[in-house]
């Protein structure tokens, strides 16, 4: 697939990286999509975490590692501020 070149993406991986997230506050739309961590087992109620997240907007998209980000108060803070 490929991005306009207006839209720059963004990798955030730490919590000063999360700091660029703030472009997203305030737009109209916002995308959303997950993708989850692999897990083993015989999928009866197996239920895997999301690992990442990308939230993108008409000039930006954010590819967010929350394995990383699991316990930041940083991100949600920004994340309830964008939703």
């Amino acid at each position: 697939m490929c991005l306009p070149s207006s839209v720059y993406v963004h990798f955030i991986g730490n919590e000063y990286d999360c700091e660029r997230l703030d472009r997203l506050i305030g737009k109209e739309f916002v995308g959303v999509d997950c993708e989850w961590r692999a897990f083993h087992g015989d999928g009866t109620n197996s239920i895997g975490a999301v690992a990442i997240i990308q939230i993108s907007s008409d000039s930006d998209a954010f590819v967010i590692d929350l394995i990383a980000l699991a316990e930041s108060k940083v991100l949600d803070a920004v994340m309830c501020h964008i939703f």
